[in-house]
């Protein structure tokens, strides 16, 4: 959860992940209406270094974010078990549903295979970025 507040690009509606799953740096996309949030949030704690910090002003721990998913899974009553990565994959049902297609969700996921850098290796994240924004408008975040 160490995501420095400098790998923001609030404009872009992305974020730098640095040494991800897999040890692998990517970008994630964000709706702009959370971009309305994150910007408030950022103003609201100016010195901070992460996104998201401890009161300590430490980067939040894997385990601290799964305590706070599972504060809210109750609070929402929700019986069946919810972890942080089952939002990464709610959402790229949900944008697959979006008819996103396969390249693009590859992209947005950050899924590799030698086959799949075949079919998208002439989209960038700026193309992929149009059609995310427009998918996830249907959210009302």
């Amino acid at each position: 959860m160490r995501i420095a507040v400098g790998a923001v690009d609030l404009a872009a509606c992305k974020i730098f992940v640095d040494q991800g799953k897999g040890r692998k740096d990517r970008y994630i996309l964000f709706p702009r209406a959370f971009g309305l949030v994150l910007r408030a949030h950022l103003a609201a704690h100016p010195k901070n270094h992460f996104v998201f910090e401890t009161q300590r002003w430490g980067p939040y721990t894997v385990r601290r974010v799964q305590q706070i998913v599972q504060r809210y899974r109750e609070a929402a009553g929700l019986g069946e078990l919810v972890h942080p990565h089952l939002f990464r994959h709610q959402m790229l049902t949900f944008l697959t549903g979006q008819k996103l297609s396969d390249a693009q969700i590859q992209l947005l996921s950050g899924h590799a295979s030698k086959k799949s850098l075949e079919i998208y290796q002439h989209l960038s994240l700026e193309a992929v970025g149009g059609a995310y924004q427009q998918a996830v408008k249907l959210l009302e975040v």
